[in-house]
């Protein structure tokens, strides 16, 4: 009886408790760990011990294919490192550049690594170790994007694990059914009450709510369709992600040979200080393409490229700062990640 109650009580148990529980024996629970994703990284995070370090290393190149892979064993592999007096970036090209690994930092906490100054030595230790060092000194994380090792913060690299939502019991759900019927009423208090008895149920009365979309009159239809939006969670998209929407956008026969340069060719490109719209201008230049810059804010940016093609210099250049590209009417446009979806939705 004992056992049966404590597998229920951990098919309940959220993801986040799962992972933190399972980390108390990192060793033991390698696997099952693993098996969680990428997405648990951040309540790991407030658990962190030497012993799961490895595998916290792990899971920030899961699932990211052959490349992230290789470097994963790499970062396992030992090493030892001696930099004095150097600015973090430039500690991080020293030691990765020779194990072909490619590093970039985030451009919003450029401060964080010109501003500071480290000392590295470190005997039969990991590459894994001194990323964590370099981390752990700049206040900052590590994840993967787009065959880089990318220095960022937990939030801009990784979501929030989605919950398991625990569905209503009968009694919940006849208590929803009956509130829902209240939509209607003609008195605003009573709709009122009804709609807050229902909100405090969470995303598990969702699928309740479904069932009753069409019942009532057009004032219930309508409040149930509201209580849906409001009840239906809203996923937290990390800052980096793998592509543009340009990059998966089903183009036209003309379009793909106007646009062909962003992946076909390279360029070497250095700016600083220089306000994102004319940074972008002066990339595209490059390759003549038309491109609509008129949404993008002042914000400054400094970066430097070197025989890279102009979709990989975009990228850099727009997407921390939370714009995307995509393609319309013949040119790039460039907006941020919202409005750029708004747009391709009503197209």
């Amino acid at each position: 009886m004992i056992t049966v109650l404590f597998c229920l009580a951990l098919q309940d148990e959220s993801l986040s408790a799962e992972a933190k529980r399972l980390a108390n024996d990192p060793k033991a629970n390698r696997e099952a760990i693993l098996r969680l994703g990428p997405t648990v990284l951040r309540p790991l995070l407030d658990v962190r011990t030497p012993g799961l370090e490895p595998i916290l290393d792990e899971l920030r190149l899961a699932g990211r294919g052959d490349e992230a892979k290789a470097v994963a064993g790499k970062l396992a592999a030992g090493t030892t490192v001696k930099v004095k007096d150097i600015i973090p970036s430039g500690a991080l090209s020293l030691i990765l550049t020779p194990h072909n690994i490619r590093v970039a930092i985030d451009p919003t906490l450029a401060e964080k690594f010109d501003e500071t100054r480290i000392d590295i030595e470190m005997a039969d230790t990991t590459l894994g170790a001194v990323l964590r060092y370099v981390a752990a000194k700049t206040g900052t994380e590590y994840g993967w994007a787009r065959g880089r090792i990318v220095f960022s913060t937990p939030d801009r690299l990784w979501s929030v694990p989605t919950e398991r939502i625990k569905p209503l019991t009968n009694e919940q759900v006849r208590i929803v059914r009956e509130n829902a019927d209240k939509l209607g009423d003609d008195a605003p208090e009573v709709r009122d009450v009804a709609a807050g008895a229902i909100l405090a149920f969470g995303p598990a009365a969702i699928p309740h709510l479904e069932k009753l979309k069409g019942d009532g009159n057009l004032e219930q239809q309508g409040r149930i369709r509201d209580l849906i939006v409001k009840l239906t969670p809203v996923p937290v998209s990390p800052i980096f992600r793998d592509k543009m929407t340009v990059e998966m956008q089903e183009l036209g026969e003309a379009d793909k040979k106007t646009f062909a340069p962003l992946s076909a060719q390279r360029f070497t490109y250095k700016v600083k200080d220089l306000v994102l719209p004319f940074a972008v201008k002066l990339a595209v230049a490059q390759a003549n393409l038309p491109c609509d810059t008129t949404k993008i804010g002042d914000a400054k940016t400094s970066c430097s490229f070197d025989n890279e093609t102009l979709g990989e210099m975009l990228y850099w250049i727009l997407v921390p700062y939370g714009y995307d590209v995509y393609v319309d009417a013949g040119q790039l446009m460039i907006n941020t990640r919202e409005n750029v979806e708004h747009a391709l939705k009503r197209k």
